[in-house]
């Protein structure tokens, strides 16, 4: 199964999502951090602070994706992919043209990601 990693480095905290080839969240995690004020109208951070929140969510995602790989069941972890393309609720198609717009096959290549999880 395909994996995208987002991580976003935020004002106050860093926040990791992975989603699969079809967009749905299997984990996400967030850790926070201080903005110094030091004086009115400043603001810093400390790089490190950054760097920590990073490797900690990171990890934590890691670590939720493996869990959910080996509990799942084994015809999940074969890369199977949808057969057909799925119809939004805004299609204004009639019942007699209810034939997939993409019969078969599977996500277009553009979608696809490689991770090094196993």
């Amino acid at each position: 199964m395909p994996i995208l990693l987002g991580l976003d480095i935020g004002t106050t905290g860093a926040r990791t999502i992975a989603v699969d080839e079809y967009g749905v969240v299997v984990a996400s995690a967030s850790a926070e951090y201080p903005l110094a004020t030091p004086q009115p109208g400043w603001s810093e951070q400390d790089p490190e602070d950054w760097w920590r929140a990073a490797c900690e969510t990171l990890s934590a995602v890691a670590a939720a994706i493996m869990r959910r790989r080996r509990s799942a069941p084994e015809s999940s972890r074969r890369g199977r992919s949808a057969s057909r393309s799925g119809r939004a609720v805004s299609s204004s198609r009639t019942p007699t043209s209810f034939a997939p717009i993409r019969p078969g096959g599977s996500m277009p290549s553009a979608t696809r990601c490689r991770t090094n999880i196993t």
